[in-house]
């Protein structure tokens, strides 16, 4: 039973510390695009067990002293209350924190013990958690402030800066898990260390005793339990996190590691009189982000609701799980239940991993070396292929715009042959027309020339007049209007179907007229064109008001051209 009851409690702790602590500390620096997911959950995993290892002396010497862990049983009930806690108020959203829940259940555990100075150490938890989110929002206002003087003073360049500030949010991540590591890690482990080992591990250079080798093992079951949808939580949280860019974020986690540090370590809290305590990430990047919106000037960046939601954790959050924790040992309150069992315990042995260890290294190598040279032969497989499906679609692409250009061209020529066509056709009828005009007159000079040769008076007056009819009748240039009126109709199709539509009684001359008037003829130029009098086409323009309905107030030439 004892690996299960590890897993059970790493589950129920690092499920909500996933969810709920880690996604929302580390959402802002995956939307700005610096890093990625899979790249952020090694850094993570690594720098927490780098910051447990390294960093946990301080504040695992206080745990180990003040609690009294007795027994498996008493850890996974911990675990248990402080994750139905955390179920029960998941509506407060990522603002609860599961350090907190532990410290409601084992102070439930404690007063089942009947602990004196529970109560006693309950009030400067609460100073702490209430000081952690305001100093990391001074912290984060001035070191955002000194930032922003340093780079408007140093002039660089804008794609420096950025290289600078991607590289900083790597090692911004590192420095905050680590000190997570350092500063979380021990409360979590005050759970785990109900279970024992009893032995560690000798790699020659270090060692790793039984509590460290847990701790390996919490963060590898940890590691199985981001199998929950954190990418998802991160970037949920991250979409509610506007106005973040990358400088805010570095500035953000750099503040909220040296929190999580000035508490873990009692030469630093010490100092101020207050206790090393497991503080929450995501209330020191909360305070970060106050500290960025107050260093930049700006009103209400933070919903008005969340100082509640902060009070709601850091005391409903302890009260709840200690409330679950107490009544929970008081129902499974048996005789030597609770009791660490001493019987057969031994000292902790220590085996030596050395040869092992190089063993594993040698063939970890061989591993990565032909991983490697697989991975590089897929990589260049991958990339000859989109070359080539690159150059396909270039083909493809070069092709259709030869083709438009083809069909442009295509175009171009059909309509110059038909430009040159009308043309041509022009000139047909010019030379018609000037061949048609010189035996017109040539007749016409004929028939002068033979009335000249007559004497007889009435003879010649008979002569005359036929040649002025035959003027007259030439000057009506009824061919030449007809070919007018036909091309005009061509062109104004829509009009002149609109105008029989509207007023099906009007007559072939007034749908002339009425094209003449829309190109912008004068009543001179009517006249000559339709070879009546000025009059004339004033008589026309006011029959035609009558038969469209016009007003004397209505505009007869704008209203035809709105047609």
């Amino acid at each position: 039973m004892l690996m299960f009851e590890i897993i059970l409690i790493v589950l129920l702790f690092g499920s909500w510390m996933c969810i709920n602590d880690i996604s929302f500390t580390f959402a802002s620096a995956i939307q700005t695009g610096s890093i990625r997911f899979r790249v952020m959950t090694v850094i993570l995993l690594i720098s927490l067990s780098i910051g447990f290892i390294i960093c946990r002396s301080s504040s695992w010497t206080q745990y180990e002293e003040n609690w009294n862990i007795s027994s498996p049983i008493v850890g996974t009930i911990l675990a248990f209350s402080a994750s139905l806690a955390m179920f029960l108020l998941r509506k407060n959203g990522p603002v609860n924190s599961i350090c907190y829940a532990i410290y409601g259940a084992i102070l439930g555990w404690e007063v089942f013990n009947h602990v004196n100075e529970v109560y006693t150490s309950l009030f400067p938890l609460i100073i702490v958690w209430i000081l952690a989110p305001l100093i990391c929002g001074g912290i984060t206002c001035l070191l955002y402030r000194l930032i922003q003087s340093i780079t408007r003073k140093g002039n660089i360049h804008l794609l420096y800066l950025n290289i600078c500030f991607r590289v900083g949010i790597i090692i911004a991540i590192t420095l905050m898990s680590i000190s997570i590591g350092a500063n979380n890690g021990p409360l979590f482990m005050a759970i785990v260390r109900s279970q024992t080992l009893d032995f560690g591990l000798d790699f020659g250079l270090f060692s790793l005793d039984d509590q460290s080798l847990l701790w390996i093992i919490s963060i590898f079951i940890l590691a199985l339990s981001m199998a929950i949808p954190v990418k998802r939580k991160i970037l949920s949280y991250g979409n509610n996190i506007t106005d973040m860019n990358i400088v805010s974020v570095f500035t953000i986690l750099i503040g909220g590691s040296i929190v999580l540090f000035f508490f873990n370590h009692p030469w630093a809290c010490g100092s101020i009189g207050l206790p090393v305590t497991s503080v929450s990430p995501v209330h020191a990047v909360i305070g970060g982000m106050t500290g960025i919106s107050i260093a930049r000037r700006r009103k209400n960046a933070l919903p008005l609701s969340l100082p509640i939601r902060m009070g709601i954790s850091i005391l409903g959050t302890p009260a709840l799980a200690f409330g679950i924790a107490h009544t929970l040992f008081q129902l499974i309150d048996l005789p030597g239940l609770m009791q660490r069992n001493e019987v057969g315990t031994s000292p902790e042995q220590m085996i030596n991993m050395t040869i092992p260890l190089i063993s594993i290294l040698f063939i970890s190598f061989i591993l990565f070396v032909g991983f490697s040279f697989r991975h590089q032969q897929v990589k260049r497989i991958q990339a000859q292929n989109a070359l080539k499906e690159e150059q396909h679609q270039r083909f493809e692409a070069q092709q259709v715009l030869i083709s438009m250009e083809l069909k442009t061209i295509q175009l171009e020529n059909e309509r110059l042959n038909t430009k040159l066509e009308i043309k041509r056709k022009e000139l047909v009828d010019l030379a018609l027309d000037i061949s048609e005009q010189r035996k017109f007159f040539d007749g016409i000079f004929q028939e002068i020339k033979r009335i000249q040769s007559i004497d007889d008076l009435q003879e010649i007056k008979t002569g005359l007049e036929d040649i002025a009819q035959t003027i007259s009748s030439r000057m009506t240039f009824s061919n030449e209007m007809s070919g007018f009126y036909t091309q005009v109709e061509e062109l104004h199709k829509n009009f002149i179907t609109k105008l029989q539509e509207r007023f099906p009684d009007i007559t072939e001359q007034e749908k002339r007229l009425a094209t003449l008037l829309r190109l912008g003829f004068s009543t001179k130029d009517i006249a000559g064109l339709m070879n009546i009098s000025p009059k004339s086409v004033e008589i026309g323009r006011y029959r035609l008001r009558k038969k469209l309905e016009l007003t004397r107030e209505d505009n007869l030439i704008q209203y035809i051209k709105s047609l």
